[in-house]
């Protein structure tokens, strides 16, 4: 057995930013503050919540051209 552990504020930034690589952020989504927030989120969270957020998005509209820090908000209530 090998014990990995939770990552990092840092390191769930970093996971942010490579998971939302392809996903158009609004101007108010800060990802290192995301980051600082998800204290205890694996990196499969962390990437679960901006999918959520995503589908947050075209849920709102279909026609949705970005990710706001309100998707954000709805995706985190949704992944615990």
């Amino acid at each position: 057995l090998v014990y990995v552990p939770p990552p990092d504020a840092a390191a769930r930034a970093d996971i942010l930013r490579a998971a939302g690589r392809n996903t158009p952020f609004a101007e108010d989504v800060d990802l290192d503050g995301l980051g600082a927030e998800l204290d205890g989120y694996s990196a499969a969270d962390c990437a679960a919540v901006l999918r959520e957020a995503a589908l947050a998005a075209m849920r709102e509209s279909r026609e949705a051209a970005v990710v706001t820090a309100e998707h954000i908000a709805a995706a985190r209530a949704a992944v615990p």
